[in-house]
């Protein structure tokens, strides 16, 4: 394999390891010592994966975009068929291993997601800003107003807080 092929098996890597769990830091650190480089070049290459993610479908070394979304699919169906599994037994439910099961289908649904949103086949939401202004109580002495200056309706509200 080249050296083209291999930036683009471990971009493609890289790819399918963040849909999962794991963190950017512990995924750059595993292929920096796996490929022989340094952890910041991975995390530049992650933060620049908008050059690059298009063509890791493109290659023939790695999966194409269907089979990661048939293989999040196969682990949605995997974790319905254990529900199914410990509802129709006769045994009292193991509602711990219930809850890890509906944890992977939201998981897998999630990634699906993802998948479909970074392939620009379902549209990202857009992202939310909230706008926050510092708002600062300035304090103001007596002593230093003149008492003409000073509003009634001032007064009250400050009377009021």
């Amino acid at each position: 394999m080249g050296k083209s092929g291999k930036v683009q098996k471990r971009r493609f890597e890289l790819y399918r390891r963040m849909l999962g769990t794991e963190t950017l830091r512990e995924i750059a650190e595993d292929q920096a010592e796996e490929y022989d480089m340094k952890a910041k070049s991975i995390l530049n290459d992650w933060y620049n994966r908008e050059e690059w993610v298009d063509d890791i479908f493109l290659g023939t070394d790695t999966p194409d975009f269907e089979d990661l979304v048939a293989e999040k699919k196969m682990t949605m169906k995997e974790a319905w068929d254990v529900i199914e599994e410990v509802k129709n037994s006769d045994e009292k439910p193991d509602y711990g291993h219930l809850v890890r099961a509906l944890k992977q289908i939201d998981k897998s649904a999630g990634e699906i997601i993802k998948l479909l949103q970074s392939h620009g086949d379902i549209e990202k939401e857009p992202e939310k800003h909230e706008v926050r202004q510092r708002i600062e109580k300035v304090n103001i002495s007596v002593d230093t107003l003149d008492v003409d200056e000073i509003d009634e309706d001032e007064i009250e509200l400050e009377a009021s807080e």
